[in-house]
């Protein structure tokens, strides 16, 4: 997993820090952030070409590059899929992956690129 994680980090906050320029923003990412304070439904209200690039192609980079057997690959984006919906619940639950992170990206829009948190200042 931590090959994977590594390669969906790098390819996320890059495509995700681009769809934060003026133009992409505007005509693409914009739609997931009418929520400034998310819900786990945001985490499904994206544009289509932002879900394919960012998410779909972020969740298969690793998988695509380094392989795998198909169940720790289906692990992995079941793992994905439960980080999306506890990042945007709007909930912080004790002891599992801690939402506030991407929280503050909704808030501001200029901080917290990241998945993971690696490539994030």
């Amino acid at each position: 997993f931590i090959g994977y994680m590594l390669c969906q980090e790098i390819w996320f906050y890059t495509t995700h820090r681009l769809l934060h320029t003026p133009f992409l923003y505007k005509h693409i990412h914009k739609l997931h952030h009418e929520w400034s304070s998310p819900i786990a439904a945001a985490s499904f209200h994206i544009h289509p070409i932002d879900h394919f690039v960012t998410n779909s192609m972020g969740a298969l980079i690793g998988p695509v590059i380094l392989g795998g057997h198909m169940f720790p690959i289906i692990l992995w984006l079941m793992k994905l899929a439960f980080i999306n919906i506890i990042d945007h619940c709007g909930y912080h639950f004790p002891f599992i992956y801690s939402n506030e992170h991407h929280d503050f990206h909704h808030h501001y829009f200029v901080c917290n690129f990241g998945n993971f948190e690696i490539l994030d200042r």
